[in-house]
């Protein structure tokens, strides 16, 4: 299944940062900063080949992670303390960004496949 950016918002704001009552929707300057955010996220995977979905269908795998590191980027502009949480391997406190980069990279990295790689030289 997949997220709107709208959804992310709601992620971000109200289960990652606890500033809108989940049954309410961010207002419309909220949702703005998460889709500029959103946008440069979704440009650097892109670059790096690494965004293998459509900018405005967000895998649900990949909102947990995403909604982590907005929200810990919006902390020092909205003043407020970034959030903890423990981590997946450790089970050390750490920002949410770290959690959520860390899971990034876990979702994004590919399995071997146990075939042979082919090297071209020049």
């Amino acid at each position: 299944m997949t997220s709107s950016v709208a959804e992310l918002a709601s992620d971000v704001y109200s289960i990652r940062l606890g500033l809108v009552d989940i049954r309410k929707q961010p207002t419309a300057e909220q949702r703005a900063r998460v889709e500029r955010l959103y946008a440069q996220k979704y440009a650097e995977l892109a670059r790096r080949d690494q965004a293998y979905w459509r900018q405005d269908e967000i895998p649900d795998l990949v909102v947990g992670a995403l909604g982590r590191i907005i929200a810990e980027e919006l902390c020092s502009g909205i003043g407020m303390p970034v959030p903890t949480e423990a981590d997946d391997t450790s089970g050390q406190e750490v920002s949410i960004g770290t959690k959520g980069r860390r899971l990034l990279a876990r979702l994004l990295a590919r399995e071997r496949t146990g075939l042979p790689t082919q090297a071209e030289y020049f």
